[in-house]
């Protein structure tokens, strides 16, 4: 079974671009396909009007019905088992329970109300729901936001194991370990690959260095065309202007002089005409090359120097969270200039452990063992939390002690248009929330910066840029981070935290 687009354009009222311009291309329904894309570029737009939930000209044909991931829950405290029969009533309990040996849910959550499960249990069972329904087809949206690396793993693995989806995902290896195709929107087109992603961003990255050394010869010759171009106007121009007067002293007195030179004007008028053309049209072709590259930004981070090198030290430090023991002891040394992953199950401490080196107190969780920090320690933290952002971006930038006009110069670079910066940052999607927290960060000046889950909603090509800063800066850096090949590219070490 295929769905077939036609013609698909379509466009938020309001604004000037349309995300889908005269779109034609054809789903294969048996595909693993990865949907990949800028941030804002229409990836949930195109789930929404596959489903029907918005309308745009042109035709979508043989479309299934859909079941999405996420959905609403119509009641928080149903039970696990109730959850899936909302979506698969016909699901037998063997098939139900071979799903969840599968994704290594525990039986027991089948008896336990949904709102008490972890993040990453209800991304499973949601899952496990959307597979069960053998009659609809699986659009799922960013599932591993709430995965740690081995859940991100194993969910990759279940994927891999089904036949017919559209999986959105900006995890790298997620996607390869999932997905036999991808389907990128690109800046001027989409297009669809029989390959897993890493398949098809290599190929992309050769086309793109590819049109990089070309961009020279492209822009000299389009300058040397725009000057032909130029000349041909003049050209023309000055013949016009013998046609309606001379130079008695220079041009020839004869009476049949005035209608000689309108003719001669027109026919070089005409000439110049058809070379502007043909100028314009060399000109439209060498600079399409160069339409669909993604500019690629520089980003800078300053780190402050502090004169001690060890800067923190924690020795058989256990978290607690409202009094109960979280997990086994933890022993770090935090040296300027490292980059340490922080890594373990769900559940672990992870986060209550950044905020602890953080500095970030509250009253539900606290530790035993030694920890010794360097004095006046300065820190930036990026929350894995971005519900509490509220108000205009300046009100940001004072509460973080960014300077504006670097902060918004940043945000620029990060692919926010001059609508979004007026805004309320309420209103932002989460990946452009997470932007905000990232983008205050690299304004700061810190002796430690601590970034919790920081690429969750990021795009792929923000990703890139940001492991190239990251891994060329000298900054101290101490993230929670699930994404593999982040952590392959930036971090130094790793401390994995037991969960007891």
């Amino acid at each position: 079974m295929t769905i077939d687009i036609k013609n698909l354009t379509f466009g938020y009222d309001g604004t000037d671009e349309l995300l889908f311009d005269d779109v034609s291309l054809r789903i294969d329904t048996d595909w693993k396909l990865g949907l990949v894309g800028r941030n804002g570029r229409g990836k949930t737009t195109f789930f929404k009007l596959l489903k029907g939930e918005l309308h745009g000209s042109g035709t979508i044909t043989g479309s299934p019905e859909f079941v999405s991931f996420p959905f609403e829950i119509s009641d928080p405290y149903l039970l696990g088992g109730d959850v899936i029969r909302e979506i698969a009533p016909n699901a037998e309990d063997w098939q139900i329970r071979r799903e969840m040996n599968y994704l290594e849910l525990d039986s027991d959550i089948l008896y336990q109300p949904y709102c008490l499960m972890s993040g990453g249990e209800k991304t499973k069972l949601q899952l496990i729901s959307l597979f069960l329904d053998e009659y609809r087809f699986p659009l799922i949206d960013e599932p591993t936001n709430h995965l740690d690396e081995h859940g991100r793993k194993i969910t990759a693995a279940y994927l891999k194991r089904k036949t017919g989806f559209i999986l959105v995902s900006h995890d790298r290896t997620f996607l390869d370990e999932a997905t036999d195709h991808t389907m990128a929107i690109n800046k001027t087109n989409i297009e669809v690959s029989a390959a897993n992603f890493s398949t098809w961003w290599d190929e992309m990255k050769r086309r793109e260095k590819f049109e990089e050394s070309q961009n020279d010869r492209l822009k000299k010759e389009i300058s040397r065309l725009r000057k032909s171009e130029e000349a041909a106007e003049r050209w023309s121009e000055a013949s016009e202007r013998k046609k309606i007067g001379f130079d008695p002293t220079k041009v020839e007195k004869s009476i049949s002089r005035r209608s000689y030179e309108g003719a001669k004007a027109a026919k070089m008028m005409r000439h110049a005409k058809n070379m502007e053309n043909r100028f314009e049209k060399k000109i439209d072709e060498k600079s399409s090359l160069l339409k669909n590259q993604e500019r690629k930004e520089t980003l800078l981070i300053e780190g402050k120097k502090h004169h001690s090198d060890l800067l923190i030290k924690a020795t058989n430090v256990v978290l607690y969270y409202d009094g109960e023991a979280i997990c086994n002891p933890v022993n770090l040394e935090i040296h300027q200039g490292e980059k340490i992953a922080i890594s373990g199950v769900n559940g672990c401490g992870k986060s209550t452990f950044l905020k602890m080196l953080g500095e970030l107190n509250s009253d539900n969780f606290s530790y035993t063992g030694e920890l010794i920090k360097a004095p006046n320690l300065e820190y930036s933290y990026v929350h894995q939390d971005t519900s509490s952002l509220t108000g205009s971006l300046k009100d940001y930038a004072f509460e973080v002690s960014a300077d504006y006009t670097r902060f918004i110069t940043i945000l620029r670079k990060m692919g926010f248009g001059k609508n979004k910066l007026e805004q309320d940052i309420s209103t932002y999607s989460e990946g452009q929330k997470k932007i905000v927290l990232i983008a205050g960060s690299l304004c700061c000046q810190a002796h430690i910066f601590i970034w919790d889950e920081p690429m969750n909603y990021i795009d792929i090509y923000i990703r890139e840029s940001l492991e190239e800063l990251l891994a060329n800066s000298d900054i101290t850096l101490i993230c929670v981070e699930h994404d593999r090949s982040f952590k392959d590219k930036v971090t130094t070490s790793e401390c994995e935290i037991f969960r007891i």
